[in-house]
């Protein structure tokens, strides 16, 4: 194909950037691009509904865009009123209450988290947090939704009103770190004890939090994340972790022991370039999917052999935010590069 023609032709001529690139993204191995939708907003934000049928898009604008995933269509935009026009920096569905009911919360850089009715395109909740934040994640029971904040900080509030649980403070002691000392980009609840929470950001830490407690029970160094770029898998509760950087760019943590069990390459011997990774999900029993920047490239793994399963390259901007969600016959993944919204089928084997 037309991706491996190009690394041939790199490889035989061997004079960096002299060999013309593509003009348009090309999908290799498993991957199959279906649509690619053009905005006219830079996209930080991009989740899936339960059962894959949704896919909602947050940009740069503070609107979130919302389509079908099996024909690409725009279904909604959703718009809060007030001033100012800052990016919504991370969507979760809440799973569906009833047949054709979509609602998600939304986070926002200007200091608001708001639940939509996403069929209807009605604003149900809004709570001004009083300070911006980067990321969210709601627990398994539904009950409870964790915020990064720019402050330093994580808030746990209840699903049900947005009322205060607990606030996690920055850390305030130089000889013990009892919190971060730099922004929060990455929170994740655990999939199975809906009180346990991963967070990491700039400060090269992952710390493990009771909500119930203010302060972490657990901290690893090593790690520098940029974005929504944490993940647990369920079955082994290891730590997945997508770094921002050209080396270790994908590391596994023991959840127990906070133990480095691996480091996952995704490069090649020829392909010295590497992504510098913004986001991380993992897909099933075996994959995982990631993209990033300097390389722009979207990436399955397989797990286990660490070997690359599909790519989509050549894109123009970086991969800032995807989500993937597995059915029995079909996967489905979907992620935003720059104003365009793709979505992707990836093959099974």
């Amino acid at each position: 194909n037309e991706y491996k023609s190009y690394l041939r032709v790199s490889m035989d001529a061997d004079i960096k950037g002299r060999v013309p690139k593509p003009n348009a993204p090309v999908a290799d191995g498993r991957f199959r691009i279906q649509q690619i939708v053009e905005l006219d907003s830079i996209i930080l934000s991009c989740r899936l509904s339960a059962d894959g049928k949704i896919a909602a898009f947050g940009c740069t604008d503070d609107t979130i865009r919302v389509y079908r995933t099996n024909d690409a269509k725009h279904m909604q935009t959703l718009i809060p009123k007030g001033p100012g026009k800052l990016p919504v920096s991370c969507i979760r569905f809440l799973k569906e209450s009833s047949l054709g009911s979509y609602k998600l919360i939304a986070s926002y850089v200007s200091g608001y988290l708001r639940l939509w009715d996403v069929v209807t395109n009605v604003l149900e909740r809004e709570h001004n947090v009083q300070v911006g934040m980067y990321c969210c994640d709601i627990n398994c029971t539904q009950k409870r939704i964790a915020l990064g904040c720019e402050s330093n900080t994580i808030s746990v509030l209840s699903v049900d009103d947005f009322s205060n649980v607990i606030s996690h403070p920055r850390c305030s002691r130089r000889d013990v770190m009892d919190g971060h000392v730099s922004r929060v980009f990455a929170v994740k609840y655990h999939p199975s004890d809906e009180n346990i929470l991963i967070s990491a950001g700039w400060d090269n830490t992952i710390q493990i939090w009771d909500d119930r407690q203010q302060h972490p029970i657990r901290k690893i160094y090593g790690s520098h994340v940029c974005g929504d770029a944490v993940d647990i898998d369920p079955a082994t509760f290891e730590i997945f972790v997508g770094n921002w950087r050209r080396q270790n760019p994908i590391q596994v943590w023991d959840y127990e022991t906070g133990t480095l069990m691996k480091n996952i390459a995704i490069g090649t011997p020829h392909e010295p370039i590497i992504s510098q990774l913004y986001c991380l999900k993992l897909c099933g029993r075996d994959l995982l999917i990631c993209g990033g920047s300097q390389e722009n490239t979207l990436r399955v793994i397989d797990k286990g052999s660490h070997l690359i399963l599909g790519r989509i390259s050549f894109l123009a901007d970086g991969v800032y935010t995807l989500d993937f969600a597995d059915f029995i016959r079909s996967s489905i993944a979907v992620f935003g590069s720059g104003t365009n919204a793709f979505f992707v089928a990836v093959m099974k084997p």
